[in-house]
């Protein structure tokens, strides 16, 4: 036999190299993101008034915890809306609008990024010509306790080649994790071998693996560098509800990047007061 078919029939093993895996890895899930809900879909962002921080110093510090970029331009400055609500002192309400305020409060080694601009649901139009959501439904249910729901949403068109995460479970998160670890973040629970057993019970279906190891240093700025948005299909109530996702409550997307969304305008919410006058 010659050496050239020896050759051939030889088998090239190559070396494993963790950080080109995870490099294929995230750009398979990139593009996968782009076939996933919400790409061109309608999207409801539903404002509400949260009474609370009666004095300037906690309207400032509200602002300040939740490093709210959005309540400032590209020079630093604390953009006019913002700025006239903290000076006014005698004002104890925050009106959300699209798409100032985030909605929701996500503190540091939570399940939520702290990075999000935007959260929204997927839009339903009803008979009556008005429209609700899966979040509409929840916090017009009364869920939010001080919490004022609003009559008035916004919109969106979501734009294609919308780069989606889709984060259900803890295992979803676990993959993100480790992915942005071979690539080099230091997440920490990584490093401690013992951790990482204690964490790797999720992928032989353990309900009893303490997740919080990894919420302490999830890598949302790393997240929400390479996606879009992330979205979450369920609550409390479905069949992927973990100690990873228990924190949504509903159908939901984040954005980090309010680009990929147009604004169709503002639309008048369904109430529960719509419900009690049909019944007239």
């Amino acid at each position: 036999m010659r050496l050239n078919e020896l050759a051939r029939k030889k088998k090239i093993v190559t070396p494993y190299d963790p950080v080109e895996a995870a490099r294929e890895s995230l750009e398979w899930y990139k593009e996968d993101g782009i076939k996933r809900c919400p790409n061109n879909t309608l999207q409801l962002f539903v404002p509400r008034k949260i009474e609370r921080y009666a004095t300037k110093k906690e309207r400032e510090e509200h602002i300040l915890r939740d490093r709210a970029k959005y309540a400032y331009d590209d020079n630093g400055d604390m953009i006019p809306q913002y700025r006239d609500w903290v000076n006014n002192v005698h004002e104890s309400i925050i009106d959300e609008g699209a798409p100032v305020l985030a909605g929701g409060n996500p503190l540091i080694g939570g399940s939520k990024p702290l990075s999000a601009l935007l959260w929204t649901s997927t839009a339903k139009k009803l008979d009556n010509g008005k429209w609700t959501s899966d979040w509409n439904n929840f916090i017009q249910g009364g869920n939010l306790g001080s919490s004022i729901p609003s009559k008035i949403g916004y919109l969106y068109k979501v734009l294609p080649n919308t780069l989606v995460y889709e984060l259900d479970s803890a295992q979803d998160a676990l993959i993100i994790y480790k992915i942005f670890k071979d690539l080099g973040r230091p997440n920490k629970a990584l490093d401690d071998p013992n951790n990482w057993e204690r964490t790797s019970e999720f992928y032989r279906n353990s309900n009893d693996t303490d997740i919080s190891i990894i919420q302490k240093d999830f890598p949302w700025p790393d997240l929400s560098a390479n996606f879009d948005c992330i979205h979450h299909w369920g609550g409390r109530n479905s069949f992927n509800y973990d100690s990873f996702t228990g924190g949504y409550d509903v159908e939901s997307s984040c954005f980090f990047k309010p680009n990929q969304l147009e604004l169709l305008g503002q639309v008048p919410l369904w109430t529960p007061e719509d419900d009690k006058e049909d019944d007239f």
